[in-house]
């Protein structure tokens, strides 16, 4: 028998992530978003050399970011669905 101060059951959820957004975890919100303003800048750039704005490279990583990490949380809900919490990291 356990003293007072020991807890025998904790329930195995409570050291999970928490979903923030979209069905992803905040870490994977930030994975997502980071590689998807890396993938913006090719964009940005060829709009930077064909309008003659550098505004158009923060632009189009915003919006590329933005857009995929919007519609990226859809296809990373249906992919999760009934997974464990790591199958993005070991599909990684």
């Amino acid at each position: 028998m356990a003293d007072q101060n020991t807890i025998e059951f904790v329930p195995n959820r409570l050291n999970m992530a928490p979903i923030v957004f979209r069905g992803m975890t905040g870490r994977e919100v930030m994975l997502v978003g980071t590689l998807s303003a890396a993938i913006g800048i090719g964009p940005g750039l060829i709009g930077w050399l064909v309008w003659g704005y550098f505004a158009m490279v923060p632009t189009a990583m915003a919006v590329t970011a933005g857009s995929v990490v919007w519609w990226g949380g859809l296809i990373m809900r249906r992919l999760r669905r009934g997974r464990p919490e790591s199958w993005l990291y070991r599909r990684i």
